[in-house]
């Protein structure tokens, strides 16, 4: 696990940035509206991920992308943790509870990779399918059509 920042609420966290696209539990699942430009733009430069947030406990997840450098990133009281696996997570979080005593679960690994294979691999695979098929310009006057995508 590498080593903590202490850090006020950062924008690349803040959930008015996202729109809510599902719950699991307590938690909102938030992210970047799919008519909004910096879909498009995230989505072509592998930049797309999911925000966990708990509004009443004000914690934000966000799931391994490039802005990520692919690892998980945690916000927690003014402290910002990067980890490799939802293990990871989940020990972060395991003393997580509300100003009342209230324990918050989070919600399972299984859940959290499904929703993200659906709501954002899809789209970064959708995007840059859409892109390389485009026609790219060389020179005044002259186009030629994309590089076909790369399968792997």
């Amino acid at each position: 696990m590498s080593q903590p920042i202490r850090a006020p609420l950062m924008a690349m966290h803040a959930p008015s940035e996202r729109v809510v696209a599902a719950r699991l539990g307590t938690w909102e699942v938030r992210r970047h509206a799919e008519t909004g430009a910096r879909h498009g733009y995230f989505a072509t430069r592998g930049l797309l991920h999911l925000q966990l947030w708990h509004p009443a406990a004000r914690v934000s997840i966000l799931t391994p992308s490039r802005l990520t450098n692919d690892r998980f990133e945690v916000w927690r009281d003014g402290v910002r943790f990067a980890v490799r696996a939802w293990s990871e997570v989940a020990e972060i979080l395991s003393d997580l509870a509300l100003p009342d005593g209230e324990r918050v679960a989070l919600p399972g690994g299984a859940e959290v990779a499904a929703l993200h294979a659906w709501m954002i691999v899809r789209d970064a695979v959708a995007a840059r399918r859409a892109s390389a098929t485009r026609t790219t310009v060389i020179d005044a006057g002259h186009t030629a059509p994309a590089l076909a995508p790369v399968r792997s």
